[in-house]
């Protein structure tokens, strides 16, 4: 479809020419989070793409007729298209902060760098991408209900079920991004997230950013903490031990 577009348009804007993570200052920050930055790249290939366009609801809510026709199977559609889409944009975010830069090298420094400013760069590119694949569903869902409020006009309850499609999508993603975040390696502790973010395998086998499953494991924590300039490999080694 149409929506493969937006994969490259992604992946172009997280290259670390267009988006370098290892910011130093306040000024270079505010530059790169500004909307004249963070819109055409993050926000514009939803909102120019010609099959979401054409079947989103948010423009369309002024006609009668074209609400009519999306009372049926369309939404449908709609929630399957955001649903690959979902997965794919996510891998692409994962692929970034995962992956080796050269095979066989085990050294995060070499690859893509993160400093605090970088880390709130990132959360804040994350929160866009969901608010943008959260909208496309939510006007749908909307314009389904029937007077009632809570019954499509086929039958189907407009649940949030599609939304928290999306968001269980993001949850190995917004645990990376909160790994990014922390002040020091030992707070990931201190949020006991590790009993749940940490694979049940115990072996530290990473599973890479296409496994199925949505929790991240102890060599990704490692690696991903690794990234950070200012974590030391003592003290992230002291919490990956404890994992």
């Amino acid at each position: 479809t149409t929506t493969t577009a937006l994969i490259p348009a992604i992946q172009q804007a997280l290259t670390p020419h267009q988006q370098p993570y290892n910011i130093t200052s306040s000024a270079d920050f505010d530059r790169m989070e500004s909307e004249d930055v963070l819109d055409p790249a993050f926000r514009q290939p939803f909102r120019t793409n010609p099959l979401l366009t054409s079947l989103s609801l948010g423009n369309s809510h002024n006609s009668q007729t074209h609400k009519a026709r999306h009372c049926g199977a369309e939404p449908t559609v709609l929630s399957e298209i955001v649903r690959v889409l979902t997965r794919n944009l996510v891998n692409v975010f994962l692929t970034l902060l995962l992956s080796h830069s050269t095979k066989g090298d085990t050294n995060p420094s070499h690859s893509c760098a993160f400093t605090d400013w970088g880390s709130l760069l990132l959360s804040k590119q994350v929160r866009i991408l969901e608010s943008e694949l959260c909208r496309l569903i939510v006007p749908s869902l909307a314009t389904t209900q029937n007077g009632h409020g809570n019954q499509s006009g086929d039958g189907h309850k407009p649940s949030v079920t599609s939304v928290t499609m999306i968001t269980q999508q993001f949850q190995k993603l917004n645990q990376a991004v909160t790994i990014l975040q922390l002040e020091r390696p030992i707070d990931w502790l201190a949020m006991r997230y590790s009993d749940n973010s940490t694979s049940s395998h115990g072996n530290g086998n990473s599973h890479g950013p296409d496994a199925d499953d949505d929790r991240l494991t102890r060599e990704e924590i490692r690696w991903l903490m690794g990234r950070r300039v200012d974590f030391s490999p003592d003290a992230i080694a002291k919490v990956c031990d404890q994992l």
